[in-house]
């Protein structure tokens, strides 16, 4: 059970070098930002979303203020939906109180991945010639 997710970063100027994962900017920044996501979801209040996160793959940063770009896996049988996740990131971030990211709650933009089997919880697959996506 997997999301794509696409979160704003109201506190942070994008430069053009954070489009380059080799760049001082963007090795500075990654690890970061993927410590405090991952402890979004590794530490979430609520016991469903901890206890079936399954690893956090932050991908890239894109313009827009800065958007961090990431892939969120949680354990297949989680049944967890865009909704739930939408809402736990919410959570999250009201409840950070030193958000110093700006990580914007109203942002997070969640995308379900499916699988080449199966699309589980309304996801929105289409097929596109070798398969499910």
């Amino acid at each position: 059970n997997g999301f794509n997710l696409r979160l704003r970063m109201q506190n942070i100027s994008f430069v053009d070098d954070l489009n380059d994962c080799n760049s001082q900017e963007f090795q500075d920044l990654w690890p970061v930002v993927f410590r405090k996501l991952d402890g979004y979801y590794r530490y979430h209040q609520d016991s469903h979303i901890r206890d079936n996160y399954l690893y956090c793959n932050l991908q890239l940063f894109l313009n827009g203020s800065v958007i961090a770009y990431h892939t969120v896996t949680f354990k297949e049988d989680s049944l967890l939906t865009k909704a739930d996740l939408t809402s736990a990131l919410d959570q999250a971030i009201t409840a950070d109180r030193t958000n110093t990211l700006g990580f914007d709650p109203t942002s997070p933009r969640v995308q379900e991945l499916c699988y080449s089997s199966y699309c589980l919880n309304g996801g929105e697959c289409v097929e596109s010639g070798g398969g499910d996506r």
